[in-house]
């Protein structure tokens, strides 16, 4: 059986995350600011790592685990930008899929869209189709990392500017 470690797992996502694939009977270690487990010890005892914390502190957390990573490991983020951990999480020996679930973690789950960005993929890309699509019901897109974040790069401005159109509507009516 896969042991998976979430570093952030005590977080929204991260726990909505923990919460899924524990419902697929994998066994998930988590570390967080408050936990006994440190994420060292998570990254040396997973079989796939998953940082899911803040982006302004993504990049530090993967560089501070990258030594104790197994080469056979998957180690994937959360972020919704995606060139900056890959490029950081290929600095490991492990495989390398970033994700960007296209939710939030009260509507994540079956139906949802998470894109994947296999880096340095290995064996794990059958592993993500039957975790997440099969077993889990997301609709998964692959895209190239740099790919990803310019699409992301449009999607606020679109956002807006429908906010805005509606509001421009709603005033002239």
């Amino acid at each position: 059986m896969l042991t998976i470690g979430i570093i952030g797992g005590k977080g929204r996502m991260g726990a909505a995350f923990s919460k899924f694939l524990r419902e697929q009977n994998y066994k998930v270690l988590v570390s967080d600011r408050r936990t006994v487990l440190s994420n060292k010890k998570l990254a040396q005892q997973s079989d796939v790592i998953i940082i899911s914390v803040p982006i302004n502190v993504t990049e530090k957390v993967i560089e501070g685990i990258v030594p104790y990573i197994k080469k056979s490991a998957l180690l994937m983020d959360l972020t919704s930008v995606k060139e900056p951990p890959v490029k950081a999480m290929l600095k490991s020996k492990a495989s390398v899929i970033g994700l960007h679930p296209m939710c939030n973690e009260t509507t994540f789950g079956p139906g949802q869209t998470l894109i994947y960005c296999p880096a340095r993929p290995g064996k794990w890309v059958k592993w993500i189709k039957e975790t997440f699509g099969e077993k889990g019901g997301l609709h998964l897109h692959k895209l190239t990392a740099r790919k990803h974040d310019q699409i992301m790069s449009f999607a606020p401005a679109i956002i807006h500017f429908s906010e805005f159109a509606l509001g421009k509507t709603l005033q002239t009516l």
